[in-house]
């Protein structure tokens, strides 16, 4: 059951993201994510199995951030290909 619940919370949450890069997930409640408190979502943590955990652990961003930082480039540059501005 927490499948078919986890995998409808993920459908949903990439169309809303798909249909509006920028807000869409603003209207379904998800925090913009920030370097600084570190808060990220987690789909089908421990704590919420069937749904989505917002958790601030500035640690494991800190450890993301090269690869966010590397990669963030090429993405901004794909984004701005499609007129997206994915980082405001």
């Amino acid at each position: 059951a927490d499948e078919v619940q986890l995998s409808a919370l993920m459908q949903h949450t990439w169309v809303t993201f798909a249909r509006d890069p920028q807000k869409g997930l603003d209207s379904i409640g998800w925090p913009r994510f920030n370097y600084t408190t570190g808060v990220y979502g987690e789909l089908g943590s421990a704590s919420s199995p069937a749904g989505v955990s917002f958790t601030s652990n500035p640690l494991e961003v800190k450890i993301c951030q090269p690869i966010i930082t590397n990669i963030g480039p090429l993405l901004t540059a794909v984004f701005d290909v499609a007129g997206i501005d994915f980082l405001s």
